[in-house]
Protein backbone atom coordinates (compact mmCIF):
# COMPACT_ATOMS: atom_id res chain seq x y z
CA UNK A 1 0.00 0.00 0.00
CA UNK A 2 2.75 2.43 0.91
CA UNK A 3 4.55 1.65 -2.34
CA UNK A 4 1.37 2.52 -4.21
CA UNK A 5 1.12 5.82 -2.35
CA UNK A 6 4.68 6.64 -3.33
CA UNK A 7 3.99 5.69 -6.94
CA UNK A 8 1.05 8.14 -7.06
CA UNK A 9 3.11 10.89 -5.38
CA UNK A 10 5.93 10.44 -7.87
CA UNK A 11 3.47 10.65 -10.75
CA UNK A 12 2.02 13.91 -9.46
CA UNK A 13 5.14 15.91 -8.70
CA UNK A 14 7.20 14.85 -11.70
CA UNK A 15 4.75 16.59 -14.01
CA UNK A 16 4.37 19.82 -12.15
CA UNK A 17 5.80 23.32 -12.14
CA UNK A 18 9.05 24.85 -13.36
CA UNK A 19 11.03 22.23 -11.39
CA UNK A 20 9.70 19.30 -13.37
CA UNK A 21 11.86 17.43 -15.83
CA UNK A 22 12.23 18.41 -19.49
CA UNK A 23 11.45 14.89 -20.65
CA UNK A 24 8.04 15.03 -18.97
CA UNK A 25 7.37 18.42 -20.53
CA UNK A 26 7.93 17.26 -24.08
CA UNK A 27 5.93 14.02 -23.95
CA UNK A 28 2.20 14.29 -24.67
CA UNK A 29 0.55 11.84 -22.33
CA UNK A 30 -2.84 10.72 -21.17
CA UNK A 31 -4.03 10.01 -17.68
CA UNK A 32 -3.88 6.27 -18.33
CA UNK A 33 -0.24 6.38 -19.34
CA UNK A 34 0.80 7.94 -16.04
CA UNK A 35 -0.52 4.98 -14.10
CA UNK A 36 1.52 2.48 -16.16
CA UNK A 37 4.83 4.34 -15.97
CA UNK A 38 7.54 2.34 -14.13
CA UNK A 39 8.52 3.77 -10.78
CA UNK A 40 12.19 3.85 -11.74
CA UNK A 41 11.50 6.29 -14.59
CA UNK A 42 10.01 8.77 -12.14
CA UNK A 43 13.09 8.66 -9.93
CA UNK A 44 15.22 9.35 -13.01
CA UNK A 45 13.03 12.34 -13.87
CA UNK A 46 13.33 13.69 -10.35
CA UNK A 47 17.10 13.31 -10.42
CA UNK A 48 17.31 15.38 -13.62
CA UNK A 49 14.90 18.07 -12.41
CA UNK A 50 16.49 21.44 -11.61
CA UNK A 51 16.58 22.22 -7.91
CA UNK A 52 17.18 25.31 -5.86
CA UNK A 53 20.86 26.00 -5.35
CA UNK A 54 22.20 26.10 -1.83
CA UNK A 55 25.50 27.21 -0.36
CA UNK A 56 25.20 24.47 2.24
CA UNK A 57 27.46 21.77 0.77
CA UNK A 58 26.69 19.10 3.40
CA UNK A 59 22.98 19.62 2.76
CA UNK A 60 23.49 19.14 -0.98
CA UNK A 61 25.50 15.99 -0.33
CA UNK A 62 22.75 14.56 1.84
CA UNK A 63 20.22 15.37 -0.86
CA UNK A 64 22.30 13.56 -3.48
CA UNK A 65 22.51 10.50 -1.25
CA UNK A 66 18.75 10.56 -0.78
CA UNK A 67 18.28 10.67 -4.56
CA UNK A 68 20.56 7.66 -4.91
CA UNK A 69 18.53 5.73 -2.36
CA UNK A 70 15.28 6.79 -4.04
CA UNK A 71 16.51 5.59 -7.44
CA UNK A 72 17.79 2.27 -6.11
CA UNK A 73 14.61 1.56 -4.16
CA UNK A 74 12.42 2.51 -7.13
CA UNK A 75 14.38 0.21 -9.44
CA UNK A 76 14.07 -2.56 -6.90
CA UNK A 77 10.32 -2.01 -6.67
CA UNK A 78 9.88 -2.23 -10.45
CA UNK A 79 11.99 -5.40 -10.68
CA UNK A 80 10.13 -7.08 -7.84
CA UNK A 81 6.80 -6.39 -9.55
CA UNK A 82 7.89 -8.31 -12.66
CA UNK A 83 6.29 -11.78 -12.97
CA UNK A 84 9.69 -13.25 -13.88
CA UNK A 85 11.34 -11.98 -10.71
CA UNK A 86 11.22 -14.07 -7.55
CA UNK A 87 12.77 -11.37 -5.32
CA UNK A 88 10.59 -10.32 -2.38
CA UNK A 89 8.79 -6.99 -2.63
CA UNK A 90 9.83 -4.16 -0.26
CA UNK A 91 8.24 -4.36 3.16
CA UNK A 92 5.72 -1.80 4.33
CA UNK A 93 8.33 -0.24 6.64
CA UNK A 94 10.82 0.17 3.79
CA UNK A 95 8.14 1.69 1.55
CA UNK A 96 7.04 4.04 4.33
CA UNK A 97 10.62 5.24 4.80
CA UNK A 98 10.92 5.83 1.06
CA UNK A 99 7.63 7.75 1.03
CA UNK A 100 8.84 9.95 3.90
CA UNK A 101 12.11 10.56 2.03
CA UNK A 102 10.19 11.59 -1.06
CA UNK A 103 7.93 13.98 0.84
CA UNK A 104 11.00 15.64 2.38
CA UNK A 105 12.30 16.16 -1.16
CA UNK A 106 8.98 17.76 -2.16
CA UNK A 107 9.17 20.13 0.81
CA UNK A 108 12.82 21.10 0.33
CA UNK A 109 12.50 21.81 -3.39
CA UNK A 110 9.14 23.58 -3.02
CA UNK A 111 7.35 21.38 -5.54
CA UNK A 112 3.69 22.02 -6.24
CA UNK A 113 0.99 19.45 -6.72
CA UNK A 114 -0.52 19.22 -10.22
CA UNK A 115 -3.79 20.81 -11.29
CA UNK A 116 -3.69 23.27 -8.38
CA UNK A 117 -5.20 26.72 -8.94
CA UNK A 118 -6.15 26.19 -12.58
CA UNK A 119 -9.37 28.21 -12.29
CA UNK A 120 -9.86 31.81 -11.16
CA UNK A 121 -11.02 32.52 -7.63
CA UNK A 122 -11.00 35.66 -5.52
CA UNK A 123 -8.52 33.93 -3.19
CA UNK A 124 -5.71 33.89 -5.77
CA UNK A 125 -3.35 36.89 -5.79
CA UNK A 126 -2.14 38.06 -9.21
CA UNK A 127 1.27 36.40 -8.78
CA UNK A 128 -0.44 33.03 -8.25
CA UNK A 129 -2.56 33.65 -11.35
CA UNK A 130 0.58 34.10 -13.46
CA UNK A 131 2.27 31.08 -11.88
CA UNK A 132 -0.72 28.82 -12.50
CA UNK A 133 -0.77 29.68 -16.19
CA UNK A 134 2.97 29.40 -16.76
CA UNK A 135 3.18 26.05 -14.97
CA UNK A 136 0.24 24.76 -17.01
CA UNK A 137 1.65 25.99 -20.33
CA UNK A 138 5.01 24.40 -19.59
CA UNK A 139 3.15 21.07 -19.28
CA UNK A 140 0.59 21.92 -21.92
CA UNK A 141 -0.49 18.39 -22.74
CA UNK A 142 -0.90 17.10 -19.18
CA UNK A 143 -3.22 15.60 -18.15
CA UNK A 144 -4.91 16.08 -21.54
CA UNK A 145 -3.96 17.73 -24.80
CA UNK A 146 -3.90 21.53 -24.54
CA UNK A 147 -4.74 21.55 -20.83
CA UNK A 148 -2.30 24.46 -20.49
CA UNK A 149 -4.09 26.48 -23.16
CA UNK A 150 -7.38 25.72 -21.43
CA UNK A 151 -5.93 27.11 -18.19
CA UNK A 152 -4.83 30.28 -19.99
CA UNK A 153 -8.33 30.63 -21.44
CA UNK A 154 -9.84 30.15 -17.97
CA UNK A 155 -7.86 33.13 -16.64
CA UNK A 156 -8.45 35.39 -19.64
CA UNK A 157 -10.96 38.19 -19.08
CA UNK A 158 -14.42 36.90 -20.14
CA UNK A 159 -16.49 38.85 -22.63
CA UNK A 160 -18.86 41.25 -20.80
CA UNK A 161 -17.58 39.96 -17.49
CA UNK A 162 -19.55 42.55 -15.48
CA UNK A 163 -22.82 41.17 -16.90
CA UNK A 164 -22.21 37.61 -15.71
CA UNK A 165 -24.47 37.37 -12.68
CA UNK A 166 -23.22 35.67 -9.53
CA UNK A 167 -24.75 32.35 -8.58
CA UNK A 168 -24.04 28.98 -7.04
CA UNK A 169 -22.09 28.00 -10.18
CA UNK A 170 -20.54 30.22 -12.84
CA UNK A 171 -21.85 29.73 -16.35
CA UNK A 172 -19.28 28.41 -18.84
CA UNK A 173 -17.26 31.15 -20.55
CA UNK A 174 -17.68 31.04 -24.31
CA UNK A 175 -15.35 33.89 -25.26
CA UNK A 176 -12.41 35.53 -23.49
CA UNK A 177 -10.11 38.40 -24.30
CA UNK A 178 -7.21 37.60 -26.61
CA UNK A 179 -3.68 38.16 -25.33
CA UNK A 180 -2.56 40.31 -28.25
CA UNK A 181 -3.29 44.02 -28.64
CA UNK A 182 -6.31 43.50 -30.90
CA UNK A 183 -8.86 43.81 -28.05
CA UNK A 184 -10.87 40.95 -29.54
CA UNK A 185 -12.54 38.03 -27.80
CA UNK A 186 -11.84 34.41 -28.74
CA UNK A 187 -13.32 31.01 -28.11
CA UNK A 188 -11.09 28.34 -26.58
CA UNK A 189 -10.39 27.05 -30.10
CA UNK A 190 -9.31 30.55 -31.09
CA UNK A 191 -7.01 30.64 -28.05
CA UNK A 192 -5.36 27.41 -29.18
CA UNK A 193 -4.58 28.96 -32.55
CA UNK A 194 -3.37 32.21 -30.97
CA UNK A 195 -0.90 30.50 -28.64
CA UNK A 196 0.63 28.68 -31.59
CA UNK A 197 1.41 31.92 -33.37
CA UNK A 198 5.18 32.64 -33.41
CA UNK A 199 4.72 35.42 -30.86
CA UNK A 200 3.50 33.01 -28.15
CA UNK A 201 4.65 29.56 -29.33
CA UNK A 202 7.69 29.64 -27.01
CA UNK A 203 5.34 29.38 -24.01
CA UNK A 204 4.09 25.91 -24.95
CA UNK A 205 6.32 23.18 -23.50
CA UNK A 206 8.97 25.75 -22.54
CA UNK A 207 12.01 24.36 -20.73
CA UNK A 208 11.92 26.80 -17.80
CA UNK A 209 10.43 30.09 -16.70
CA UNK A 210 10.89 32.59 -13.88
CA UNK A 211 9.53 35.90 -12.65
CA UNK A 212 11.50 38.80 -14.10
CA UNK A 213 10.01 41.61 -12.02
CA UNK A 214 8.04 42.36 -8.89
CA UNK A 215 4.32 42.73 -9.38
CA UNK A 216 3.71 46.35 -10.44
CA UNK A 217 0.28 47.66 -9.44
CA UNK A 218 -1.39 50.68 -11.02
CA UNK A 219 -4.80 52.11 -11.81
CA UNK A 220 -7.60 53.11 -9.46
CA UNK A 221 -7.32 51.28 -6.14
CA UNK A 222 -4.45 49.25 -7.62
CA UNK A 223 -6.95 47.25 -9.65
CA UNK A 224 -4.46 46.65 -12.49
CA UNK A 225 -1.09 44.93 -12.41
CA UNK A 226 1.92 44.04 -14.57
CA UNK A 227 4.14 40.99 -14.12
CA UNK A 228 7.16 40.24 -16.33
CA UNK A 229 8.40 36.68 -16.84
CA UNK A 230 11.42 35.18 -18.59
CA UNK A 231 10.94 32.01 -20.58
CA UNK A 232 13.65 29.68 -21.84
CA UNK A 233 12.55 27.60 -24.79
CA UNK A 234 13.64 26.22 -28.12
CA UNK A 235 13.52 28.84 -30.90
CA UNK A 236 10.03 28.85 -32.39
CA UNK A 237 9.95 26.99 -35.68
CA UNK A 238 6.40 27.85 -36.68
CA UNK A 239 6.07 29.73 -39.96
CA UNK A 240 4.70 33.26 -39.51
CA UNK A 241 1.14 33.62 -40.73
CA UNK A 242 1.46 37.32 -41.55
CA UNK A 243 4.11 40.07 -41.74
CA UNK A 244 2.87 41.43 -38.41
CA UNK A 245 3.23 38.01 -36.76
CA UNK A 246 6.72 37.64 -38.21
CA UNK A 247 7.76 41.01 -36.78
CA UNK A 248 6.30 40.12 -33.39
CA UNK A 249 8.14 36.79 -33.33
CA UNK A 250 11.41 38.48 -34.25
CA UNK A 251 10.88 41.04 -31.50
CA UNK A 252 10.24 38.28 -28.95
CA UNK A 253 13.51 36.58 -29.77
CA UNK A 254 15.89 39.52 -30.26
CA UNK A 255 17.80 41.19 -27.45
CA UNK A 256 17.03 44.89 -27.26
CA UNK A 257 19.70 47.38 -26.30
CA UNK A 258 17.58 49.01 -23.64
CA UNK A 259 16.59 45.67 -22.10
CA UNK A 260 12.89 46.06 -22.81
CA UNK A 261 12.60 43.25 -25.33
CA UNK A 262 13.20 39.51 -25.24
CA UNK A 263 16.75 38.25 -24.88
CA UNK A 264 18.04 35.99 -27.62
CA UNK A 265 21.08 34.57 -25.88
CA UNK A 266 21.12 30.93 -26.92
CA UNK A 267 22.88 28.33 -24.84
CA UNK A 268 26.22 26.82 -25.81
CA UNK A 269 24.68 24.58 -28.46
CA UNK A 270 21.97 26.98 -29.61
CA UNK A 271 19.18 24.75 -28.36
CA UNK A 272 17.25 27.33 -26.34
CA UNK A 273 16.64 31.06 -26.28
CA UNK A 274 15.31 33.43 -23.69
CA UNK A 275 12.05 35.29 -24.25
CA UNK A 276 10.51 38.00 -22.09
CA UNK A 277 6.78 38.62 -21.71
CA UNK A 278 4.65 40.87 -19.51
CA UNK A 279 1.28 39.74 -18.16
CA UNK A 280 -1.32 42.51 -17.97
CA UNK A 281 -3.88 41.73 -15.26
CA UNK A 282 -7.03 43.40 -14.06
CA UNK A 283 -9.20 42.77 -11.01
CA UNK A 284 -12.89 42.16 -11.68
CA UNK A 285 -15.06 44.41 -9.51
CA UNK A 286 -18.58 43.12 -10.22
CA UNK A 287 -20.45 39.99 -11.20
CA UNK A 288 -19.70 36.30 -10.85
CA UNK A 289 -15.93 36.86 -11.12
CA UNK A 290 -15.84 39.64 -8.53
CA UNK A 291 -12.46 39.81 -6.82
CA UNK A 292 -10.71 37.60 -9.40
CA UNK A 293 -7.53 38.71 -11.15
CA UNK A 294 -7.89 38.07 -14.89
CA UNK A 295 -5.49 38.49 -17.81
CA UNK A 296 -6.29 41.19 -20.35
CA UNK A 297 -3.09 40.85 -22.40
CA UNK A 298 0.36 39.33 -22.73
CA UNK A 299 2.92 41.64 -24.28
CA UNK A 300 6.34 40.83 -25.70
CA UNK A 301 9.08 42.48 -23.63
CA UNK A 302 9.39 43.77 -20.07
CA UNK A 303 6.96 46.57 -19.24
CA UNK A 304 6.86 45.99 -15.48
CA UNK A 305 10.36 47.33 -14.77
CA UNK A 306 9.98 50.65 -16.60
Amino acid sequence: MAACRLHVSLQCVSSQGPHASLSAARQPTTAGQWASTPLSSWSTSLQSAPRRESSDAPSNLRRQRRFARLSAAAASSDESSSPDNDSPAPTDNEADELTAEFLRFVSETQQQWPLADRNPTALLPPTAVVRAQMDALMRNDWPEADSGVQTAFNFAMPHRVDEILPGSARPPVKEARAWDASERYLSVEGFKKLLREPMYAALLHCEAWEFASPMAFHGKNDSKALQAVKVRAAPTALAPTSPAAAAAAESAGEASKDGSGGAADADLFGRTREYTYTFCLQKVLEGAFKGCWMVVGLRVGDYANV
